[in-house]
């Protein structure tokens, strides 16, 4: 299991997290202080990874919603 902050420790490029086929946000992990990220996100696991025009793509595994 990746985490997005495992990712984020070991990357140079710039990270696009992705909702379906839009870019949800994008970090660039050489300007950003990931510090100012949430734990939740942090700690959200990556399903799918992927690149593309210099970008890492990356999908997140969504939390199950208990009813």
């Amino acid at each position: 299991m990746i985490k997005l902050e495992d990712l984020l420790s070991v990357t140079y490029s710039t990270i696009a997290i992705m909702d379906s086929t839009l870019e949800t946000m994008i970090i660039n992990v050489n300007l950003v202080d990931t510090s100012y990220l949430s734990k939740t996100l942090l700690d959200s696991e990556v399903e799918r990874i992927d690149g593309k025009d210099g970008y890492i793509r990356v999908w997140l595994k969504e939390e199950e919603k208990e009813e």
